[in-house]
């Protein structure tokens, strides 16, 4: 009977391990275990990212250069007015690659792994969509709660992400 405990403890474990993830792109798992947002300048755009690098908010900010393996995703979600972004709001961003001409909610997603500040490969959402849930504005301490349904050719990405206020988002190393 021990080692049937045993058993059910390791796999508990490990179930309770795998759940911090939204699935895998060309076999490479996407973690939420790390989860920032960060605006650009005085743009109302939400910039999100999420993965297992992990000093996220130091590398976004500037403040750091990763290192070792990761594999994240990137997120822009845009409450578009076709001639800017007005603040974000709860709703369905639907995924899209090019500006449209009509206003609307937009997520335009990449998920892209590579170590230190090279991204080995990238790959765009085809289709699909991000909900955000709650934001809570661009300030310390702030929440941004999501749910991701996003489709990457063959691959399905799907959860909730409660990210964490980070900062105003800088270039860092093509990343």
């Amino acid at each position: 009977m021990r080692g049937v405990r045993s058993g059910w403890a390791i796999s508990s474990m490990v179930l309770v391990a795998c759940s911090g993830g939204l699935g895998s792109v060309q076999g490479h798992d996407v973690s939420t275990g790390q989860a920032i947002f960060l605006n650009f300048g005085t743009s109302n755009t939400v910039f999100l990212v999420t993965g297992d690098m992990g000093n996220l908010c130091e590398v976004f900010t500037g403040r750091a250069r990763p290192g070792g393996s990761f594999t994240i995703l990137e997120t822009l979600l845009a409450n578009w007015n076709v001639t800017s972004t007005d603040p974000a709001v709860p709703g369905t961003y639907g995924q899209s690659s090019t500006p449209s001409a009509a206003p609307g909610l937009f997520s335009d997603t990449i998920v892209q792994w590579g170590s230190g500040c090279a991204a080995y490969s990238r790959m765009q959402a085809g289709s699909g969509s991000v909900r955000i849930e709650s934001f809570g504005g661009f300030q310390a301490g702030a929440h941004l709660v999501v749910d991701v349904e996003l489709k990457f050719g063959d691959d399905h990405l799907a959860g909730r992400v409660d990210a964490v206020y980070c900062g105003e988002a800088q270039q860092v190393c093509g990343l």
